[in-house]
């Protein structure tokens, strides 16, 4: 697959946000997987309880978190509750690309667990930048991957957030 084409990024754009409410000078940030997954779960209930506020203290740029992805098994419904004034859950969607094209920035606040870094992986394929924890981004060269794929120490939200409202000023593209 190409890099998306601009025009690509607008249309997803313009139908997310009207499918979500969104207003256009919010920046769209992202975060996939399977939710009732123990790391996942744990990596939302930080987004929503501890990022997303840091997040609003920290600057004026407007912006929604959105969520996709699964939530069925019965001890994570719980999740199903989070609420915040920045967060949308979008749960298991039909089309993961169009919220990928709409996307300003990835989250992947996951630090534990393992296996290989799918998400990480398919958002910067989409020319997405990435704030990761270190332990998501473990095993990714990212010497090759210029200032798409930033890095913070794990559970060191501050810096994260940091880093997310770099990502929104200084964005290059995923080298090929």
């Amino acid at each position: 697959k190409q890099i998306p084409t601009e025009i690509e990024k607008i249309n997803a754009g313009i139908h997310i946000r009207n499918k979500h409410q969104i207003n256009p000078e919010e920046k769209i940030l992202l975060f996939t997987g399977t939710l009732d997954y123990a790391p996942n779960a744990n990596a939302l209930q930080i987004l929503v309880d501890i990022i997303i506020p840091m997040l609003s203290k920290i600057t004026n740029q407007p912006f929604r978190v959105i969520a996709c992805g699964r939530i069925i098994h019965p001890e994570y419904q719980n999740l199903l509750s989070l609420n915040h004034e920045h967060y949308t859950y979008a749960g298991l969607v039909e089309d993961l690309e169009i919220y990928l094209l709409a996307a300003d920035v990835f989250l992947n606040p996951v630090a534990a667990g393992g296996g290989i870094k799918v998400k990480t992986m398919e958002a910067l394929s989409y020319n997405l930048p990435v704030i990761s924890t270190e332990h998501s981004a473990r095993g990714i060269d990212q010497s090759l991957l210029g200032h798409n794929l930033r890095v913070s120490a794990d559970n060191d939200w501050p810096r994260f957030c940091h880093l997310i409202t770099e990502a929104w000023s200084q964005h290059s593209d995923t080298p090929e």
